[in-house]
């Protein structure tokens, strides 16, 4: 299994096509932060038709980078950035370790 990463912008969705072009078994992951455009949201479905693929989401506990703030009281600190770890970082951590398989990343 190979993965290739959406960020939500052009350069990852171009990316994310040449994978599919050039591999067959490839998962298009996309870690959804509640903290972004809602123009996000359009062109990620647009891109899934464009793929004609499907993107999986990958989401954290949190809502959102208020969320985290709220629940956690802490906006950053030295060496640890709160929003980025847990928005980011452990939803894709998590993925991982769920799917031993994964073989490559694009």
């Amino acid at each position: 299994m190979k993965v290739a990463w959406f960020s939500g912008g052009a350069t990852s969705a171009v990316a994310c096509k040449i994978a599919l072009e050039e591999y067959k078994d490839v998962d298009i992951c996309y870690i959804e932060t509640g903290s972004h455009h809602p123009d996000l949201l359009r062109f990620k479905d647009d891109c899934e038709q464009w793929f004609n693929h499907k993107i999986i989401t990958l989401q954290s506990r949190y809502k959102d980078h208020f969320d985290v703030f709220e629940r956690t009281g802490v906006l950053s600190m030295p060496n640890y950035t709160p929003c980025t770890t847990l928005l980011k970082v452990r939803p894709r951590q998590e993925f991982e370790v769920n799917h031993p398989e994964i073989t490559h990343y694009i």
